[in-house]
């Protein structure tokens, strides 16, 4: 038999393995750091886009937050301007209320009654007069409580004077007006 020395080809087929192995790990360190920059570059790409959407979503909220401003602004003010409208429109039922009690107050009194003052109060009408009956200011005192401009109408004094004449005081009270 002849001896033939394996360890020049164990040592060859050693190194070959190595070579091997050093270059599957190479391949795989290679591979494995290419993954990791791609993960990282999806990574910072996300966080990029993230960012963005963040800064957006900060801007349409700073822009949302500036509408409702603008929306309360605008609603205060519209407030404001159906309040003075109202206040307006109250105004102008009342004058006309008045309006027609002026036209309707030489209807409403007897023929035995005529005033002397008339004076328009913030909450009530006082009028002063002279009757020729007592019946006759009780008949204008009921044809005053008809109005619906008045709530209640009061008598005051009455007084006769020497010359038959009754002198008369009536309070009429306002009517409240409900708000709308």
């Amino acid at each position: 038999m002849i001896a033939v020395n394996m360890l020049p080809w164990r040592h060859a087929r050693l190194r070959r393995q190595r070579r091997a192995v050093l270059g599957l790990t190479a391949t795989l360190l290679l591979a494995l750091t290419l993954t990791a920059a791609l993960a990282l570059w999806r990574l910072d790409r996300v966080s990029q886009h993230l960012l963005s959407a963040q800064s957006e979503g900060r801007e349409a909220l700073t822009v949302l937050a500036q509408r409702i401003s603008q929306r309360r602004e605008l609603q205060q003010q519209l407030a404001a301007q159906q309040a003075t409208w109202r206040r307006a429109r109250r105004h102008a039922d009342d004058l006309m209320r008045w309006h027609r009690f002026w036209q309707a107050l030489p209807a409403l009194l007897p023929q035995q009654v005529w005033l002397e003052r008339v004076e328009k109060m913030p909450t009530q009408l006082r009028i002063e007069g002279r009757a020729q009956a007592m019946r006759a200011i009780g008949e204008l005192r009921r044809r005053l409580d008809e109005v619906a401009l008045f709530a209640v109408v009061r008598q005051g004094n009455v007084e006769r004077q020497p010359d038959g004449v009754y002198r008369f005081t009536l309070r009429a009270h306002l009517e409240e007006i409900a708000d709308e």
